[in-house]
């Protein structure tokens, strides 16, 4: 029979404590840590999205599923706030591909938020106008991710967009 003496069952306390202590600790220290160089300026970030598209006909909603993929690159940075532009893009509902020429948006890095607005055609020539707002989170290295809410209106049709979306910055 093993017996342990109190003091090793002390330590042994103490290291599982710490241990427990760090497991918890280490994600909320990563979670606020970079979020200061979300954007750097000069730099390109590539916003890589999936999810739903949801349309009301007839007083039943139609989902359907959604891609995009955007090219942003930061302009100006304010106090806790960086700006920028969206230099092009393509957002994809039920297969059908709308081409997004421009845009602008902004991050606000101590609520970790994110917002846009991108206009665009689509492909008989309507005016598309892309409006997301979001969250994001650090993932470690180079990857973020966010949840993103928006709308995607098509000359006279709404569609409310519900997308999960990683923005890799090189």
């Amino acid at each position: 029979m093993i017996s342990v003496s109190k003091r090793k069952k002390v330590m042994i306390a103490a290291a599982v404590t710490i241990a427990l202590t760090l497991m918890i600790a280490l994600p909320y220290v990563g979670y606020a840590a970079p979020s200061e160089d979300v954007l750097e300026q000069g730099k390109l970030v590539v916003l890589k999205a999936r999810g739903v598209a949801l349309e009301r006909v007839d007083n039943q909603t139609v989902t359907m599923p959604a891609n995009m993929t955007l090219l942003l690159e930061p302009v100006k940075r304010y106090w806790r706030i960086t700006v920028f532009r969206v230099v092009n893009g393509t957002v994809e509902v039920d297969g059908t591909s709308y081409a997004i020429i421009g845009g602008r948006g902004f991050v606000v890095h101590d609520r970790h938020a994110l917002a846009l607005q991108a206009w665009g055609t689509g492909p008989e020539g309507q005016t598309v106008t892309l409006k997301l707002v979001g969250r994001y989170f650090w993932m470690w290295g180079h990857v973020y991710v966010a949840r993103l809410l928006g709308v995607l209106q098509i000359d006279d049709t709404r569609l409310f967009l519900i997308l999960r979306a990683a923005l890799l910055v090189p």
